[in-house]
């Protein structure tokens, strides 16, 4: 399942795999960089990862959330490359991405130009 939140600038989607795992990802300028991930599976406490042997422990979120640093959110490669574990949840979120690239952008009122808020949308 795919949702879009979509700003001026950008375009954030939630990616869910039939287990549950969930990627949230932007894309700015065609570029898809992972923000966080949750496998609910998993009982490991949150943390943000900055690389991979560096990790910033997030004791008030949800178990099995691995956060990405903000001030430079991976691309997929990247993702894939530090978390290889979750090969389903990158293939998912890959096939998502090219299918966000084949549509044309649209705002929430169907055209495809023009400014417009923050919404999600259900794609």
């Amino acid at each position: 399942m795919l949702l879009r939140h979509q700003t001026v600038t950008e375009s954030i989607y939630r990616t869910e795999t039939v287990t549950g795992a969930q990627a949230t990802w932007r894309v700015v300028k065609n570029e898809l960089s992972v923000m966080f991930i949750r496998i609910p599976d998993n009982p490991d406490p949150a943390y943000r990862l900055y690389a991979p042997a560096l990790r910033e422990a997030m004791p008030n979120e949800d178990a099995g959330t691995i956060f990405f640093d903000s001030e430079a959110y991976p691309a997929l490669a990247k993702a894939r490359k530090w978390l290889p574990e979750y090969a389903h949840l990158w293939d998912e979120v890959a096939a998502e991405f090219r299918e966000v690239l084949a549509k044309p952008r649209t705002k929430a009122g169907g055209c495809v130009e023009g400014r417009m808020g923050e919404v999600w949308l259900s794609q």
